[in-house]
C-alpha cells in the first residue's frame, strides 16, 4: 500500500510537469496590426499603444491542450514614424485557428496616445480609442484608426466666388474669379470668359503624359497691348496679330499694318520670317544646315560617279518658291605619273540615299581640263558657293542651278587654280521622274576620273550646305 501511494505521487507530479511546459508552445494569437493617423492623415509617430481586455474578468483563459490555461489581460506596444504598430491578442471569436478567450464575450479596448506637438503649432497630448473583437490569423485594425484627433492646429478659410473658380487673395479672405477656372474631371485649366474680352478663351487640360495642351483656342484667346491702343492678340491660328510683332505657329499668310512675322512655317518645316507687310516668306541664312568635316576617300579604277558626301534634307525644306540651297565643297586628289584624266564633280538630289536608285534631280555637272600628261599628289578642288534655287515646288521639284569649281591642273599645289562652271541652259528636274519637294530627300556628291587607274584617289575633306532665305 505504501509502495502506491509513492509511485501515485510520482506519476502526477510528472502530469504537472508537462502540463506547465507544454501550453505557451500551443498558443495561436491573432496577429493585429494597425497604422494610426489623424483626420488629416498626419501619423501618430512613436505613439504608445496597449490592449486591455474588457469586460475586464479575474481569470481569462484559453484551451491548452485540452486544459484551460490563464493569459494576461493586457498588452503594450509602440509604433513607429509612420504610426504602424503590430501586437499579438488571443482572439475573442474562433476562426483561422486562432486560440479563444474564455469566457466568451469579451473585447479588446486598443488605445492609442502621443504627446503630440505643443501648441501654437500642434494641439499637444492626444488619445484615440477602439474596442474591437478579434478573430482569425491575422487582422487590421487601421480603419478604426485613420480619423483620430488632429494633432496640429490649421485655419480653415471660407471659398470666395463659385464652384471651379481658382481662389486668391482678396484683401485678406479668399476670392474667386470668374475668368479663371478649374475642373478637377477633366484636369482643365480655362482663362477668360465668352464675352470679357471678347472671345478670349484660352484652355489647357492635361494630356495622359500629365502635361498641359491647348485643347480650343476662340477668336482671340491672349491678349496685350503694345501701346497707344494697339494690341498684339494671340489668335484661334496659332498667330499673334497687332502691333509691332506676330508670331504664328502656322504658315504665315501676312497681315496688314504689320512690320514682321516670326513664326514656324509648315510648307518648309522651318523657322520663317514674312516682312514687308506679308510681302512675303523668307528665313535666317542657315534656318536648315548640313555640315560634314569626316573626310570621304573613293579610289577611281572606273569611270563612273563615286560617292562622296551627302546629306539628308528633311521633307518641305525645299518646299517653297524662291528657296535656295547654297553648298560649299572643299577636297584634294591624286592621279598615277603620267596622268590625261579630267575630273568631274556632280551635285545631286535623290528620293533614295545613295542616290543608287529611285529618281534623280543633277543639279550640276562640270569637267575639268585635262592633265598633261602629269602626275598630281594631293592638288585642290573646290566649290566656293553652288547656288540651287526652287522654280517650281510641290511634288514635281524643279530649281536653278549655277556655280563653279575651282581646281588646280598642275603638278605644282601652288600654281594657279583653274575655274569651270556649270553649263545649265534649263531648269533641273529629276529623271525617270520628278523629286517630291515635299517628301525627305538626299543631297549627294560625285567625282568621277574620265581616265581610270588604280591610283586615282578623291578626298572630300568638307562640306556646308544651308537654305539662305
Amino acid at each position: 500500500m505504501q509502495l502506491n501511494k509513492i509511485a501515485t505521487i510520482i506519476f502526477l507530479g510528472l502530469l504537472s510537469l508537462f502540463v506547465a511546459v507544454t501550453p505557451a508552445a500551443a498558443q495561436t494569437p491573432t496577429v493585429v496590426t494597425g497604422t494610426v493617423t489623424d483626420a488629416n492623415g498626419v501619423p501618430y509617430s512613436f505613439a504608445k499603444v496597449s490592449a486591455q481586455l474588457v469586460p475586464t474578468t479575474a481569470s481569462p483563459t484559453i484551451i491548452v491542450n485540452g486544459i484551460p490555461t490563464q493569459i494576461g489581460g493586457q498588452q503594450n506596444a509602440n509604433a513607429d514614424a509612420n504610426g504602424t504598430f503590430s501586437m499579438n491578442l488571443f482572439c475573442n471569436s474562433a476562426g483561422g485557428g486562432c486560440s479563444v478567450i474564455s469566457p466568451s464575450g469579451t473585447q479588446w479596448q486598443i488605445t492609442v496616445n502621443i504627446n503630440g506637438v505643443p501648441p501654437p503649432a500642434g494641439k499637444g497630448p492626444q488619445a484615440c480609442t477602439a474596442t474591437l473583437t478579434i478573430s482569425g490569423a491575422s487582422q487590421s485594425v487601421t480603419s478604426s484608426f485613420n480619423a483620430c484627433p488632429a494633432l496640429l492646429n490649421s485655419t480653415t478659410a471660407t471659398p470666395g466666388g463659385s464652384n471651379t473658380q481658382v481662389q486668391y487673395n482678396s484683401t485678406g479672405s479668399l476670392g474667386g474669379n470668374p475668368q479663371f477656372t478649374f475642373t478637377p474631371a477633366s484636369g482643365a485649366v480655362t482663362i477668360g470668359t465668352s464675352s470679357t474680352p471678347s472671345g478670349a478663351i484660352l484652355t489647357l487640360a492635361t494630356n495622359a503624359g500629365g502635361a498641359f495642351n491647348t485643347t480650343s483656342l476662340s477668336t482671340t484667346v491672349f491678349q496685350m497691348n503694345s501701346g497707344a491702343n494697339t494690341p498684339i492678340a494671340f489668335g484661334s491660328s496659332g498667330d499673334i496679330n497687332g502691333g509691332k510683332l506676330q508670331i504664328q505657329t502656322a504658315a504665315q499668310n501676312g497681315v496688314a499694318n504689320t512690320t514682321g512675322v516670326i513664326g514656324y512655317d509648315n510648307v518648309t518645316s522651318t523657322i520663317n520670317i514674312n516682312n514687308s507687310n506679308g510681302a512675303g516668306n523668307s528665313a535666317f541664312t542657315g534656318v536648315w544646315n548640313c555640315t560634314s568635316t569626316t573626310p570621304v576617300t573613293v579610289t577611281a579604277n572606273v569611270t563612273t560617279d563615286q560617292t562622296l558626301m551627302a546629306c539628308t534634307i528633311p521633307a518641305g525644306t525645299l518646299n517653297r518658291v524662291g528657296r535656295s540651297l547654297r553648298i560649299q565643297t572643299g577636297s584634294i586628289y591624286s592621279t598615277p605619273a603620267a596622268s590625261t584624266t579630267a575630273m568631274t564633280f556632280k551635285i545631286k538630289i535623290c528620293s533614295v540615299s545613295g542616290c543608287g536608285s529611285g529618281n534623280v534631280l543633277t543639279a550640276a555637272t562640270i569637267t575639268s581640263g585635262a592633265l598633261g600628261t602629269i602626275q598630281v599628289t594631293n592638288n585642290a578642288i573646290q566649290t566656293p558657293a553652288f547656288m540651287l534655287t526652287v522654280q517650281t515646288a510641290g511634288a514635281a521639284l524643279a530649281i536653278e542651278a549655277h556655280g563653279c569649281i575651282n581646281i588646280d591642273l598642275l603638278a605644282s599645289i601652288s600654281g594657279a587654280d583653274s575655274i569651270y562652271c556649270d553649263n545649265n541652259t534649263t531648269t533641273q528636274v529629276g529623271s525617270p521622274s520628278n523629286i517630291d519637294s515635299t517628301a525627305q530627300n538626299f543631297l549627294q556628291i560625285t567625282g568621277a576620273f574620265t581616265v581610270s587607274s588604280a591610283s586615282n584617289s578623291w578626298s572630300q575633306r568638307q562640306m556646308v550646305a544651308e537654305t539662305i532665305n
